[in-house]
C-alpha cells in the first residue's frame, strides 16, 4: 500500500473501498500541485466534490459514469485515458477503460460539450463576482479553474465536430496546438510550475477574450 491509498483508507474508511467502488489517481504532485483523485460508487452522493489537502476529490455514480462514458466527457475521458489505479474493483476500472475505446464522437457529443462549456463559463463569473465583493482568494481560484473548464470544454465540441473520433485527453489537445487560446494554456502552466496566485489583472484580460470569443460562437 502506497502513502496516497493509505492516505484515501484514513480519510474514507478501510470499509469504504469495496466491490462497488474505485479509486483512481489521475494528477501528479509535482511543486505542490493538486492530486486529482475519481471515485466512482454504486449510489449518487449529496457532495460529488470536496478537497482535503492536497487531494481534489470527484465522486461519480456508476450510473453517471457511463453516461459520461458515452458523451465523451473529460470529466471521465481524463482519468480513463491517463490515470493510475489505486483501490476498489480493478475489473469495472477495465470495463470503463473497455468501454470508452469504442465510443466515439457524434453531434450529441458536441452539444453536450458546448453546453457544460458555458455552464462553466457562468460559474467562473459567479465566482469572479465574489472575489470582486468579497476579495477573498479562494473565490478567485475557483472562478480561474472554472474558466478552465469552459475554454477546454470548447476546445473538445471543436475537436469533436468530426464525427467518428476516439476519446482524447487534454494534454493531447494542447500538444497537438488544437486547443482553444494556446497561450492561455502556457500561462496557466507557468503559473502551477512556479506554485504562483493567479494574476488577476492577466485573468481579466483573459476573460475579456473569451467573452470576445463566444459573442461571436459559431461551431
Amino acid at each position: 500500500m502506497n502513502n496516497l491509498e493509505y492516505c484515501l483508507i484514513q480519510l474514507l474508511g478501510k470499509g469504504y473501498f469495496n466491490k462497488e467502488v474505485i479509486a483512481i489517481q489521475y494528477g501528479n504532485l509535482i511543486n505542490g500541485n493538486d492530486i486529482d483523485i475519481l471515485i466512482v460508487q454504486r449510489e449518487e452522493t449529496t457532495t460529488p466534490m470536496f478537497v482535503a489537502g492536497l487531494l481534489d476529490i470527484l465522486i461519480l455514480s456508476m450510473e453517471n459514469c457511463y453516461r459520461l462514458i458515452e458523451l465523451l466527457d473529460p470529466i471521465i475521458v481524463e482519468p480513463l485515458l491517463t490515470g493510475k489505479y489505486l483501490l476498489g474493483n480493478e475489473e469495472k476500472w477495465l470495463s470503463f477503460q473497455n468501454r470508452l475505446s469504442s465510443v466515439k464522437s457524434s453531434p450529441v457529443c458536441v452539444q453536450h460539450a458546448i453546453r457544460r462549456s458555458f455552464d462553466s463559463s457562468i460559474t467562473s463569473l459567479n465566482f469572479w463576482h465574489e472575489f470582486i465583493q468579497n476579495q477573498k482568494n479562494e473565490f478567485l481560484y475557483w472562478s480561474f479553474n472554472n474558466f478552465c473548464f469552459s475554454i477546454s470544454y470548447m476546445s473538445f465540441a471543436n475537436y469533436y465536430s468530426q464525427p467518428g473520433l476516439s476519446a482524447i485527453n487534454l494534454n493531447n489537445l494542447i500538444n497537438r496546438k488544437i486547443i482553444l487560446f494556446p497561450e492561455f494554456w502556457n500561462y496557466r502552466d507557468k503559473m502551477k510550475k512556479k506554485n504562483r496566485n493567479v494574476d488577476k489583472s492577466i485573468f481579466k484580460m483573459w476573460q475579456n477574450k473569451w467573452i470576445d470569443y463566444i459573442s461571436n460562437f459559431n461551431l
